[in-house]
């Protein structure tokens, strides 16, 4: 298959390259591919830019070409999404989930986007951060594969989020999160929901006690989010989730 992104592949540099082995300038060559493939995905593109496709098939014994079959089209990113911040969406489904519970116990939680782990006053406290110490932690990848749907998405973007409840009662802090793990679905559909992700990942971690109060035993528990979306800060300046400040690449998956 020939591939350009700037004029279609003539009959020329076809048999050029058949001669040469080397493909005319602009030109990109796919000389294999697997038995009894059906489709060809080329997930490299860039919206806006024209791209033109030959494909034809060579026998090597004679050697001979088929007729060339051309496909051409450009790309253009067409949806439309809110710039949402995942930490708020999280907070917000972690709220309606303790909304069905009136025992005094949830009340007293607080629920905070960001995270001190030394605060005045012990009080019981979920906080939501971005894992890593600057708390604005994202990973850009090319390619994410749902197995489970048999589907590839290319250009995706990937938020890791760290939960964690602190509270100096550890039969407390251990019911929230039997709470957090009987409600893991509910999570899941509503933060895909309100952010169009492509898939959501939910672990919850072992607990733990930190010792560094002197008046209490801090009991804490923490469960990783990882929320997968396209990467819409590729387009458009107002379809970016976040600013460029608060992204951190980190190379392909």
């Amino acid at each position: 298959m020939f591939l350009s992104n700037c004029l279609p592949p003539s009959d020329d540099d076809i048999t050029e390259y058949f001669a040469s082995g080397t493909p005319a300038s602009g030109l990109t060559v796919f000389d294999s591919i697997e038995n009894l493939t059906e489709i060809i995905s080329d997930l490299s593109v860039e919206n806006g830019t024209a791209y033109y496709y030959k494909a034809l098939i060579r026998d090597t014994d004679t050697p001979e070409n088929s007729s060339a079959l051309a496909a051409n089209g450009t790309p253009v990113f067409t949806g439309t999404t809110n710039v949402v911040n995942s930490k708020d969406v999280v907070i917000e489904g972690i709220k309606r989930i303790l909304r069905n519970y009136s025992s005094l116990d949830f009340r007293d939680y607080e629920v905070k986007k960001s995270y001190s782990f030394l605060p005045p006053k012990i009080t019981p406290s979920i906080a939501v951060v971005r894992q890593g110490s600057n708390d604005v932690q994202r990973f850009w990848g090319n390619v994410y594969n749902d197995e489970a749907a048999n589907k590839q998405y290319g250009k995706i973007d990937q938020d890791n989020l760290l939960v964690i409840w602190a509270d100096v009662i550890s039969e407390r802090r251990d019911t929230l999160t039997d709470i957090f793990r009987a409600h893991e679905a509910t999570l899941r559909k509503y933060v895909i929901q309100e952010t169009n992700a492509i898939d959501f990942k939910l672990q919850i971690g072992s607990d733990d006690i930190d010792m560094r109060y002197e008046s209490a035993e801090l009991h804490t528990c923490q469960m990783l989010i990882q929320i997968v979306y396209p990467a819409y800060m590729q387009h458009a300046e107002q379809e970016r989730r976040l600013g460029l400040d608060d992204v951190s690449h980190e190379g392909v998956f």
